[in-house]
């Protein structure tokens, strides 16, 4: 029996239903009409606190609403380009079932002028498989999900199998089709080279060991298979994980499609060594280097260093407002890159950007700032596990301090020699409490015993478990190893400017160091680290809150890393046995069992459909990490703090335990109001 997921019938499974508020849209008229509740033929609304409304296709608006979606129109050096005979007729670029996308009816122009930190048209540029994927959710991975790039999906056999049905005439920047090819080309000639292949949401889907098959039924329609049961679906392919590599694009690259001369020469020139680093840089993950790459975004890349970063509006942009007019509004994004962050805070400051991340330590001088009017200041909650992440390497190549890393007891007196509160007040105001690497309190995974354990400051009973230890002073005054030999601790970090992280770094080294544990600290490049920690040759790492983000619970990514290592960005403390996890056990190093149990646990946890067996998974699988402290947190993630320019309009200002990078409320409805 197949069951409609398209919709409204979706979001009744995921979300709970909710009275909609009246709505304007203020496009000429300005008619009012109030919003009913989605209609079963798929209309989707949301509560008022999300503040982006969303719609499958214009049917699904009228059904909603009432009113029809206005004549399709387009941006006004589009419409010149059309007549000019260089551009399609904006009927031809679009869709033939858009999807809308309404709040306050926006006018075209403008250059959005952002400076560091993420942002979704520039950070979300860096994947081809899609723009945010198969569906999108508003709140988190699981709430309030509607169907996005898609028009909708099919779910048979308990979840076993899901069919996606594509929109027809849909279609890239560079005006080719997406069609069902694009899957089938990353299932057939790309998944194979795993996990050789640098692609990592290709070796992360496959370590699951539940994808049986992909299907080409039709041109717009394509059933993925799973071995058993599983909605693993929504936990990977929503957000930035549509396997979308433009067939035709991409097959130039690739040795089953491209002549074997030509292909090596082609390498030779880029400065590569095999086609598959070629392959990855025409993937170009981050999307910061490879302007001729087909998207599905509503900005294309233009322009890379040395210069700035240059986004234009992509003419094939598959959304339309509910007056008709394609999105996106605004023209243009311009990144700054290489900004300082204190040149980047004085900027946003001045008024000079129209939206940037900024440290929670600018908040009070942000909020004076807003009476001159040019900029405001919006803290956004985050659910991050933590700031920031201390993790002793537990795979550690000396046998000798590999002993007293996996000694918990060492772990436990590590973490109460942390002064948290001092982290709190001089980095982030005293607006987070002290806090292990856990779920925060609005979340459904909030796991009190993990958050709370182990973080009174207590450098005395530091100091009283490394005795019990049998950790030795040596004449330094810094404790020696168990075989009386120096024990020395290179605590590797990259400064996350938002977080402030090479800040708190410091300040738990000194208070690491002030209970006489020997601490270097080396700030590196991030890529540095994720070298050092995949060779497996670090004392330490402490990472960036940023790393330890749980979306909705739990989830394929980096969230579980800290109880659980599944992932190769957040198994900084256990890379060995990531690596025999990944590869199921034919790599890396047999963990303890109890983290065998764990990892069993969490494969079964992916391979099912049962929401409350999951997170009865999930509170076994934090527990042990609660007995065992595999990883030591320091304060509660911040959140963001955004500045923006108060022209733009829009951008939601509600504020909830969330945020995607910068792209709440979906910047490509962003205008700016004149």
């Amino acid at each position: 029996m197949t069951e409609s997921l398209r919709g409204a019938a979706w979001c009744a499974l995921f979300v709970a239903a909710s009275i909609l508020p009246a709505m304007v849209f203020a496009a000429g008229d300005e008619e009012t009409a109030a919003a009913p509740e989605a209609s079963a033929e798929g209309a989707y609304n949301y509560e008022h606190e999300f503040g982006t409304y969303h719609w499958v296709t214009p049917g699904a608006f009228t059904q909603a609403t009432g009113r029809t979606v206005g004549a399709f129109t387009e941006a006004p050096q589009l419409a010149q380009m059309v007549s000019e005979g260089t551009l399609p007729p904006v009927e031809e670029r679009l869709p033939l079932e858009p999807l809308v996308l309404g709040r306050e009816i926006g006018t075209y122009g403008g250059t959005l002028h952002v400076g560091g930190g993420h942002f979704a048209a520039f950070q979300y540029a860096g994947t081809p498989y899609s723009n945010y994927g198969v569906g999108l959710a508003e709140h988190t991975w699981t709430q309030g999900t509607y169907p996005n790039l898609v028009k909708g999906w099919d779910v048979e056999e308990d979840g076993k199998k899901y069919t996606l049905h594509l929109r027809e005439g849909l279609r890239y920047s560079d005006g080719e089709p997406f069609t069902a090819d694009d899957i089938m080309f990353w299932w057939e000639h790309i998944v194979p080279t795993n996990p050789t292949f640098p692609d990592l949401f290709t070796r992360i889907i496959i370590s699951t060991g539940l994808y049986e098959n992909v299907v080409k039924i039709d041109d717009h329609t394509v059933r993925i298979e799973y071995s058993k049961p599983s909605d693993n679906l929504f936990w990977v392919h929503f957000g930035k994980a549509v396997p979308a590599h433009q067939k035709k694009y991409y097959s130039q690259f690739h040795p089953e499609f491209q002549d074997e001369d030509k292909l090596d020469e082609m390498v030779k020139e880029a400065g590569f060594s095999n086609w598959i680093e070629l392959y990855e840089h025409k993937l170009d993950i981050r999307g910061n280097a490879n302007p001729e790459r087909p998207i599905l975004l509503a900005w294309a890349l233009k322009q890379v260093p040395p210069g700035d970063y240059i986004l234009e509006r992509n003419p094939y942009f598959w959304a339309v407002d509910p007056a008709g007019q394609q999105l996106p509004y605004i023209d243009q994004i311009y990144y700054f890159a290489g900004l300082e962050p204190e040149v980047r805070n004085l900027k946003a400051q001045a008024g000079e950007l129209d939206f940037a991340d900024v440290p929670m330590d600018t908040y009070r001088l942000i909020k004076e700032k807003e009476s001159e009017g040019k900029i405001r200041g919006q803290r956004m909650g985050g659910v991050g596990l933590n700031s920031a992440q201390l993790s002793f390497n537990l795979n550690h190549r000396d046998p000798a301090v590999r002993e007293i890393f996996m000694d918990k007891r060492f772990r436990i007196a590590a973490s109460h020699a942390l002064n948290r509160e001092r982290i709190s007040e001089l980095v982030f105001l005293g607006l987070v409490p002290p806090w292990q690497v856990a779920s925060n309190e609005a979340s459904d995974y909030y796991h009190e015993r993990m958050a709370h354990s182990y973080i009174e400051y207590d450098p005395d009973k530091t100091r009283a478990m490394f005795d019990e230890i049998g950790l030795p002073v040596g004449d330094d005054g810094f404790r020696t190893r168990l075989d009386g030999e120096p024990l020395q601790i290179n605590l590797l970090t990259w400064d996350n400017s938002r977080l402030q992280s090479a800040r708190i770094a410091e300040m738990m080294a000194e208070d690491l160091q002030a209970v006489g544990l020997d601490v270097n600290l080396k700030v590196m490049e991030s890529s540095v680290v994720r070298q050092t920690t995949t060779a497996n040759e670090q004392d330490a790492v402490m990472v960036p809150g940023a790393w330890t983000t749980i979306e909705g619970g739990f989830w394929l990514g980096n969230s579980a890393t800290a109880f659980v290592p599944v992932h190769t960005n957040g198994s900084m403390h256990a890379q060995l046995w990531y690596e025999w996890y990944e590869s199921f056990g034919e790599k890396g190093e047999q963990p303890p069992p109890e983290m065998v149990e764990v990892m069993e646990w969490y494969r079964e946890g992916l391979g099912t459909t049962d929401a409350a067996l999951r997170k009865d998974i999930w509170f076994r699988m934090v527990d042990v990490a609660a007995d065992n402290l595999w990883v030591i947190g320091t304060v509660q993630h911040p959140g963001y703090f955004k500045v923006l320019n108060t022209s733009l309009a829009n951008y939601p200002e509600e504020t909830h335990p969330w945020d995607r990078g910068g792209d709440k409320g979906r910047p490509e409805i962003w205008f700016y109001r004149q």
